[in-house]
This record gives structure tokens, C-alpha cells and sequence, in this order.
């Protein structure tokens, strides 16, 4: 979808769990440009999750529905500057972190938490 309400939005993201991924594709269905970062030669490891069929995982394409790719380093001094320079002009985005205890997640104990920052000219 290009049209929608959330239409000129453009989101990066790193995540690979649901908890990332489902929203930001249901903030694509809604009209949003979508674009996740994956590790080169490995890709998101939901690309072999569940059924796949001709090399295509229906989980991961069910979670990453209107999300564009790219493989990026972020660990490698190339990889932050393209990141660098993909998000210096922008006046405000969002930095979330659905991370943060990913283990009590998995346990389901309740003890996780989701960090989520509005950056505005370059400060939270």
C-alpha cells in the first residue's frame, strides 16, 4: 500500500522479534515506507522460520508484509555511516528498542521492557 494515513512516514528498523516486526508491517499496510536493516550473508533468521516453500518462509513474509530489505554492518565503520547519513536530515524519528529483557519475555515472566524515544533534532 503507498497510500494511507501514515503515507510520507519512513521507518528503519533492526528488528528481527514479532514484537518489532508485526508493527512496523501493519504500519506499512497503512501506507508507511518500511525499511529493515538484516545482517549481510545471514539475512533475518524468521526467513527460514516455519513453512518454506521454494526458499520463501510464510513466517516471515506473514511479519515483514510491505517491508523493504537491505543488508547493512552496523558494526562496521561503513555501515554506521550509511545509517549516519540516511538520518542526519531528519527532523525527528523514532528510536525503538523492543529488546530490552528478551529473555523475561521468552519466559514470560513480565519483566521486559520496550524503550521507545522521540528524537527531535537529534535529541531524545
Amino acid at each position: 500500500m503507498t497510500n494511507g494515513p501514515l503515507s510520507g512516514i519512513r521507518a528503519v528498523t533492526c528488528s528481527t522479534a514479532q514484537a518489532g516486526t508485526v508493527p512496523y508491517m501493519l504500519m506499512a499496510d497503512l501506507g508507511a515506507e518500511i525499511i529493515k536493516v538484516e545482517l549481510p550473508q545471514k539475512g533475518d533468521g524468521g526467513r527460514k522460520a516455519g513453512e518454506v516453500i521454494n526458499g520463501i518462509s510464510s513466517f516471515f513474509e506473514t511479519n515483514n508484509r510491505g517491508v523493504k530489505s537491505i543488508t547493512l554492518n552496523l558494526k562496521s565503520e561503513e555501515g554506521k555511516d550509511i545509517m549516519y547519513e540516511e538520518r542526519k536530515s531528519w527532523d525527528y524519528f523514532w528510536l525503538v528498542d523492543p529488546l530490552d529483557g528478551t529473555k523475561e519475555f521468552v519466559k514470560k515472566n513480565g519483566e521486559f521492557t520496550v524503550n521507545i524515544a522521540l528524537i527531535k533534532n537529534g535529541q531524545p
